[in-house]
Order: C-alpha cells, then sequence, then structure tokens
C-alpha cells in the first residue's frame, strides 16, 4: 500500500494509528514529535502521508509544518488528526493539510487516509462501522 509517517506525542495514540493503518496494509514509521520527524525524512524516510497531531512538545505540528513547506518534502500530503480546536488564525499554517478530529473510529481513519493516498496507491473500498 503506502508508507505513512505518524507523527504523535501520546505512545498509545501511535500505537493505535500504527495498528490501525498496519491492518490496512500500509507501512508505518512513528516519530513522537516534529524534530524526530523532520530527523527521519532528512535521514531519507519518504512517507506517501503524514499524519500529524498538533499539540507536541518541543516541536508542535504548526512549526513542523512550517517547516516542511519550505523543505523539499512539502510535497508529502498531511493530514492533521487533533482534539484541540484549530483557531481561525491558525489555518494559514495548515493551508494544504486535511483535517481529521479526534476521536473517530477505525472506517473514518481508513477512509480518510485513502482519500489522501487516492492517486498514489490503489485500495478497495472502505466498510461503513457499524
Amino acid at each position: 500500500m503506502a508508507c505513512v509517517l505518524v507523527v504523535d506525542d501520546d505512545r498509545g495514540v501511535r500505537e493505535v494509528l500504527a495498528t490501525m493503518l498496519g491492518l490496512d496494509g500500509h507501512d508505518v514509521v512513528a516519530a513522537i514529535d516534529g524534530v524526530e520527524a523532520r530527523t527521519l525524512l532528512e535521514g531519507g524516510c519518504r512517507p506517501d502521508l503524514i499524519l500529524l497531531d498538533v499539540m507536541m512538545p518541543t516541536m508542535g505540528g504548526f512549526d513542523f509544518r512550517a517547516w516542511q513547506r519550505g523543505s523539499p518534502h512539502a510535497h508529502v500530503r498531511v493530514l492533521v488528526v487533533t482534539a484541540a480546536p484549530i483557531a481561525e488564525d491558525e489555518l494559514d499554517a495548515l493551508a494544504g493539510c486535511e483535517l481529521l478530529p479526534k476521536p473517530f473510529g477505525f472506517s473514518t481513519l481508513i477512509g480518510e487516509v485513502r482519500r489522501c493516498l487516492e492517486g498514489l496507491v490503489t485500495s478497495a473500498p472502505v466498510e461503513e462501522e457499524a
């Protein structure tokens, strides 16, 4: 399928997202914050999609996105997954990103990931949540 970089400071969230994405056949690389994600990308990690939390220590999602937009990795699509409300003045920092508010179910996540990857990979249709 695709390689997805999951960037979230909450270990439990990273593990759940990795499991959900793995069940859909994706390869998953995880980072605890924007600094680690940047290091992975600069070290050769080539994800097809980045799942990005915004509220993280050291380098949060807004700062990571600002870095990414000016980097050779600007083309990598970003799906922001956050429980934090996004203020109107913060939307510019996330321009070009898709937003998926937490909490969400398996089929919602997989559907959004597949939609973001459309054209990059071929996926089967997502079954609806019961």
